[in-house]
């Protein structure tokens, strides 16, 4: 019987891993080894090279469950569709150079992006303005001052509390350029949650990056859509993105084959 997959959640700007939590439990319940690592790009302090560190923070995360020869699924939320693409390429770059058998890892077997910014080799996310969110600028860090526009279809009350674990993003990361496309390059499936009623990147421009995908002919890429906000695990979407997430993980675990 196929074992498992695990699953690496990597989260958006200003967000942390706190704002996973109940996805973590979720999974956790399911059998489902999970990392969900709080990226060096927020914080209170600017970190020289953050987007370099989070990639190689989403790359650690994904060999701390295939290193054992387990496959992965990894989640990618908002600006972590760029942070864990990049990751998924340092990764599968790695995974290339030991083919000769001097490592044994498992596969990454289904990227699950969610109103996530998906972005070219070369590109950066400096230039996109559409739905850009305003900041108050300090030392390199921005704090989000519209933090209402994430949470915009969800119980007012849970909304402040995730607008209250918000912390400052590290401006600079949004202008780093791509190096991979590690959502197209690798043959990897994937699937896209568009979030109808997102205010913080509008669907239109959810939609640019599905077509991207599509462009790029992924194999498998499946695209599903949510009458939500940009947070669907926490919002009104919660029921139809654990639909989605279980559909996710059952086929994860059939394109794998791994039997540890």
């Amino acid at each position: 019987m196929p074992t498992k997959p695990g699953v690496v959640l990597v989260h958006g700007a200003w967000h942390t891993s706190w704002h996973f939590e109940n996805v973590v439990t979720e999974l956790a319940r399911e059998g489902y080894m999970v990392e969900a690592p709080t990226l060096p790009t927020v914080g209170h302090t600017a970190v020289d090279d953050a987007m370099a560190k989070a990639i190689a923070t989403v790359k650690q995360a994904i060999i701390n469950i295939t290193s054992s020869g387990r496959d992965a699924v990894v989640l990618c939320h908002s600006f972590g569709g760029v942070v864990g693409s990049e990751g998924v390429a340092a990764f599968e770059e790695e995974r290339r150079r030991a083919s000769d058998g001097s490592k044994q890892y498992g596969r990454i077997t289904h990227l699950l992006y969610i109103c996530a910014i998906i972005i070219e080799e070369g590109a950066d996310c400096a230039t996109r303005s559409s739905g850009a969110i305003a900041e108050e600028l300090k030392d390199g860090m921005g704090r989000c001052l519209e933090p209402e526009r994430f949470y915009n279809t969800m119980d007012p009350a849970l909304a402040q509390k995730c607008a209250a674990r918000l912390l400052p993003q590290n401006r600079q990361a949004f202008a780093e350029s791509a190096k991979y496309c590690g959502w197209g390059r690798y043959g990897i499936p994937a699937t896209y949650i568009v979030c109808k009623q997102d205010r913080a990147l509008p669907a239109t421009v959810q939609t640019v990056f599905v077509e991207r995908i599509k462009a790029a002919g992924v194999k498998d890429f499946k695209i599903e859509r949510i009458d939500c906000d940009h947070t669907p695990w926490l919002s009104s979407g919660r029921d139809e993105f654990f639909r989605i997430l279980w559909d996710v993980m059952g086929r994860a675990t059939l394109q794998g084959g791994s039997t540890l």
